[in-house]
């Protein structure tokens, strides 16, 4: 990760290296202990970029102020394990004010700026003064956190899925086993009846075949409708993965202009419980009585 460098001898600061400490001079403007000591004359330093002078207490460079804010950000940006590390990334610099970096976004709900970054510039003398500010690399890493945790609760929604396709599939089988098993039951009996009761047996096995294609294709119909949804959850789950990896700065702007109660969506999970249709068959009996096959119950089409 490259970490902001001072503009004149374009070495990096360091929350440790006293020597490359970010000194902050009046004017805001932000240089390194060892510049800053070869700029004092007659205890004063003149800005190397705005030429605004900026006395310096008994000429020495140590009573010079830090810049606690960048150093901060520097041993933010040190300890990060956010996915920042991308190829040519660098930190953002101020659209007001070029020579700085954008180390704030601006938290402030009645501003009516469109550039929402700022630098000690613009918060001290700039648009942005006296407003609430964050640190730009703090508020991208809570916004990262409610991402991946959004994401998280995606995954688990998606194993839902899974588990629900199981069952629907599962269900199918056991729908046609037992339309198997009543088919062959209807069968045996009717081969009894032979040609006398060959209209009854076609009655009763058109019912439950129009019974089972109702059931298979309700399921069929849910199995459609999770398979659908989990291809819209995978979808938002991409996109989610593509912000989660934004650097900083994208990840702030996509922030920005998507904030609001639905910009973190959650999925909701259909309720689709599997349909398993057991049919009772109720098989008519026969009494044999003169060498004729007589149908006993009323009700005679066998299918309830």
């Amino acid at each position: 990760m490259t970490l902001p460098e001072c503009e004149i001898c374009c070495k990096e600061y360091s929350n440790i290296d006293q020597n490359h400490s970010p000194k902050i001079l009046k004017c805001g403007h932000s240089i390194c202990q060892i510049c800053a000591a070869k700029l004092i004359t007659n205890s004063c330093i003149y800005c190397p970029f705005c030429r605004e002078t900026t006395k310096i207490r008994d000429g020495k460079v140590e009573n010079l102020k830090k810049n606690f804010g960048l150093m901060k950000a520097i041993e933010i940006m040190k300890n990060s394990t956010t996915k920042q590390d991308t190829p040519g990334f660098s930190p953002t610099k101020c659209s007001a004010h070029p020579y700085n970096l954008a180390e704030f976004v601006c938290m402030g709900n009645t501003c009516s700026a469109k550039d929402k970054f700022m630098c000690r510039t613009c918060e001290e003398f700039g648009i942005h003064k006296g407003h609430a500010r964050g640190l730009l690399i703090s508020e991208s890493a809570k916004l990262r956190e409610i991402l991946e945790c959004r994401f998280e609760k995606m995954e688990l929604n998606n194993r839902i899925f899974e588990e629900q396709l199981k069952e629907i599939r599962k269900a199918g089988i056991t729908n046609i086993t037992l339309f198997n098993q009543k088919v062959g039951k209807v069968n045996l009996h009717f081969k009894k009846l032979h040609r006398l009761l060959s209209d009854q047996e076609e009655a009763i096995i058109e019912k439950l075949e129009l019974s089972s294609s109702k059931t298979y294709e309700l399921n069929l119909e849910k199995e459609n409708k999770l398979l659908q949804s989990q291809e819209e959850l995978a979808k938002k789950m991409e996109r989610m993965k593509t912000r989660i990896n934004l650097n900083d700065t994208q990840l702030f702007i996509a922030g920005v202009e998507m904030r609001g109660p639905t910009w973190y969506y959650e999925n909701e999970l259909p309720d689709c419980p599997p349909a398993t249709d057991d049919v009772e068959v109720r098989l008519p009996t026969i009494k044999i009585k003169d060498c004729l096959l007589e149908l006993t119950n009323e009700d005679s089409s066998g299918v309830t």
